[in-house]
């Protein structure tokens, strides 16, 4: 599947030095919803529900959000887990 133009604008949020903006990963996250239109919001949704559906691997899912539009990750090596983190913006998404 393609990434939505939707999901990159969601992930240019993830940039550098975005901590000197937000103190908080939750502020970052609310934000770049609040960008989205409802539209956009939508792709998004039906993206990452794809994308959290069992058919991809946390590799994959990785390699998938590092060719976005994001600079930085909110997982590091070993550290967290990409599949539990779309899982949350699916939820906060859902809401």
């Amino acid at each position: 599947m393609q990434i939505p133009e939707a999901f990159l604008k969601l992930t240019a949020y993830f940039h550098q030095d975005i901590d000197l903006i937000y103190p908080t990963g939750e502020g970052l996250i609310e934000d770049a919803l609040a960008a989205l239109t409802a539209k956009e919001r939508n792709a998004v949704k039906t993206y990452l529900i794809d994308l959290v559906s069992g058919k991809y691997n946390e590799k994959q899912l990785r390699v998938i959000w590092q060719s976005a539009k994001a600079d930085i990750s909110p997982f590091r090596g070993n550290e967290g887990d990409c599949k539990g983190f779309l899982r949350y913006l699916l939820s906060k998404i859902s809401n």
